[in-house]
């Protein structure tokens, strides 16, 4: 067998998760990715293959199975829930880690598009504002905050809070 180029692999990967969570868990056709990639259905199939032979992913019956695809909930609009908490007063340190991919109801979101995330709050500096250790938060990523609003903030790059 041929080796195979590690770099082409690692796009190919990357490739088919970020296209699993746009399209609800689904993956694409090898027609899809060597139009993508310019090269044969046929080279994609050889080199599924050969990521599946050193478990790089798992493709069995033309199913393409990847750690995070595995962690995807079948549905439309698929948002991150972490593992981990936000800690809700002090800023903290946290390491984020991707539990789970779900659809939220946009009963949740009141309608709105963007870039949604899931996150258990830890402390009670929020209670007044009905958030309680142990709530989980739905927040929407954005560039900006108005006075008033409750975020999910970074601060000084080395530790983020729920204000």
């Amino acid at each position: 067998m041929r080796s195979k180029d590690p770099i082409l692999m690692e796009k190919i990967k990357s490739y088919v998760d970020d296209y699993a969570l746009e399209h609800g868990g689904r993956t694409p056709s090898t027609r899809e990715l060597g139009s993508v990639f310019g090269v044969s259905h046929v080279c994609i199939h050889s080199y599924l293959r050969s990521m599946d032979e050193i478990e790089m992913i798992s493709y069995k019956n033309g199913e393409i199975r990847t750690e995070k695809i595995d962690k995807i909930e079948r549905g439309a609009d698929l948002s991150p829930s972490f593992l981990g908490a936000i800690p809700a007063g002090t800023p903290e340190e946290v390491e984020a880690s991707v539990e789970e991919y779900v659809a939220i109801p946009s009963i949740f979101t009141d309608n709105r598009k963007g870039k949604f995330y899931i996150l258990k709050v830890t402390g009670n500096s929020m209670v007044d504002a009905g958030i309680s250790s142990g709530d989980l938060v739905i927040v929407r990523e954005e560039v900006e905050a108005k006075a008033g609003d409750i975020v999910a903030a970074l601060v000084h790059e080395n530790g983020s809070t729920l204000k």
